[in-house]
């Protein structure tokens, strides 16, 4: 896992892998990451002007291996990531998913993961989220950042873990965002003329 990653000139770079219903990938991660700022339709993102890389690790049926996940990771941080969102999660971890996070941490990049969907089914710790504020620790001293999910009104959106590992809570029900043509999800009657399709 050597480093080869190119300069930046241009600000931050993030990369999804996005878990979607069904096994497809899904725009709304990366939409509220990145949406442009710049072009009159639909939303912009968080970050600005950042350039998005997308790493598609998760496989046609919705599965991810810890290889292919820490394959994504390297592939990512070695094509200028600074930013790497990790849009999946798992009861356990395994050595190649703790030594790809280590790797990219140490190149001073930014980890960011689901703390997962499973509140209903017993709250269980998630990695690779454990990984990056380790249970107990607060959301304090840790390589990355654990993020559960709100409701519009700010309290715990029901399916979201909680626990010691969580370093915050973001808007993640009923969010506004750019959709996929397959998606499942909710589509939105736009009062602008659009090429794209946008929901809840």
């Amino acid at each position: 896992m050597s480093d080869s990653r190119p300069s930046q000139p241009n600000g931050y770079t993030f990369s999804c892998s996005v878990i979607a219903p069904g096994g497809n990938a899904n725009d709304f991660v990366a939409s509220l990451a990145a949406g442009s700022v710049e072009n009159g339709i639909g939303i912009s993102g968080f970050g600005g002007d950042a350039k998005l890389l997308v790493v598609q690790a998760i496989d046609s049926d919705g599965f991810v291996t810890d290889v292919d996940e820490a394959a994504a990771i390297v592939y990512a941080v070695k094509h200028g990531a600074r930013i790497v969102n990790l849009s999946l999660g798992g009861s356990e971890t395994s050595p190649i998913e703790r030594r790809a996070i280590r790797w990219a941490a140490k190149r001073g990049v930014l980890i960011v993961a689901s703390a997962g969907n499973g509140y209903e089914e017993g709250n269980a710790v998630e990695y690779p989220a454990a990984l990056l504020q380790p249970v107990g620790s607060r959301g304090r001293s840790g390589i990355g950042l654990a993020v559960g999910a709100t409701q519009l009104d700010g309290t715990r959106a029901p399916f979201s873990n909680t626990g010691s590992y969580l370093s915050l809570a973001a808007p993640g029900s009923n969010v506004f965002a750019a959709e996929s043509a397959d998606s499942a999800w909710p589509r939105a009657d736009l009062p602008w003329a659009s090429p794209g399709y946008y929901g809840w």
